[in-house]
């Protein structure tokens, strides 16, 4: 494990690279003892150092560009010691947020079955994962309730109620000590934005009541650990798509799987047989998974 020291703008910062991880801790004065303001959790592939680092001359323009870098604000208990001021509070959902979720969710599952027919009709349309990531955004924001841009608190700034790779919204234990991880696609209630802060924008610190999970190609273990993710974070409102074009050993299991997630868990599965049998598939308002010749 490496590590360097900055000064930027009167404050201590502390970048360490470890094996899996580099963390960049900013403390509130001057000194490693003036307590921790905040401390960001970054993938060791990003390029981060303290030349870098000390091109920023003020601390909000630093916690910005690490946050574009995929940089992810510890919480208390995440093995950050983030005990400092740099800390927001969540942005919780009220019974108005909840309401307002439950009536924006046709909208969203209109736009998840057109990703789904899309992938029954056209398999190899979309080579990764991320481009599906891209074509659900594109299908969910076609949607007026979803296309809206909202003020924050303050009413200077402004921004959109759906965002891809937001975080999750409570660390998992399985991952300790790597922050918390994304959800492939959120959408946030008008009313959360309108009582939050940038800050709390800028570090996921807003509980998405809409989450859509996106798997592709992937076995049991990935849909697993979607459907875990949810449960964790305790998202109201969670969407799992199980979308696979190669042949998978437990694909039976998978199916058997699909049907014991119950609500508030939708789930929608396309299994394309690569050597040009049938497509089995489920849409998110069926009970059971279907079968169509190619």
């Amino acid at each position: 494990m490496s590590g360097d020291d900055s000064l930027v703008d009167g404050q201590f910062v502390k970048h360490v690279r470890g094996r899996l991880t580099q963390t960049v801790r900013i403390f509130v004065g001057p000194e490693v003892n003036s307590g921790v303001d905040a401390c960001y959790r970054l993938p060791i592939a990003q390029e981060v150092s303290r030349e870098l680092i000390y091109q920023h001359n003020e601390i909000g323009s630093l916690k910005e560009w690490l946050v574009v870098r995929g940089g992810m604000l510890e919480l208390p208990g995440e093995g950050g010691g983030g005990t400092g001021p740099g800390l927001e509070p969540l942005v919780g959902l009220t019974a108005a947020d909840r309401a307002w979720a439950e009536q924006a969710r046709p909208a969203v599952e209109r736009a998840i079955t057109a990703v789904v027919t899309e992938f029954i009709d056209n398999p190899y349309l979309h080579r990764v994962e991320h481009s599906l990531h891209a074509e659900l955004f594109h299908f969910v924001k076609e949607h007026e309730v979803l296309s809206q841009i909202v003020t924050f608190a303050g009413g200077a700034l402004s921004t959109q109620l759906v965002h891809k790779e937001w975080p999750e919204t409570r660390p998992r234990p399985d991952k300790e000590g790597q922050g918390r991880g994304n959800f492939d696609l959120a959408i946030l209630a008008p009313a959360q934005v309108q009582r939050a802060t940038f800050r709390q924008l800028r570090d996921g610190r807003i509980e998405a009541p809409i989450v859509i999970e996106v798997g592709l190609d992937y076995g049991l273990k990935h849909l697993r650990q979607d459907a875990y993710k949810f449960s964790n974070s305790q998202v109201a409102f969670p969407y799992l798509l199980h979308l696979s074009r190669v042949a998978i050993r437990d694909a039976p299991k998978i199916e058997e799987y699909l049907q014991t997630l119950d609500a508030p868990f939708r789930t929608a599965y396309v299994q394309v047989d690569p050597r040009g049998g049938p497509v089995r598939y489920k849409h998110l308002g069926d009970d059971r998974v279907h079968t169509r010749g190619r």
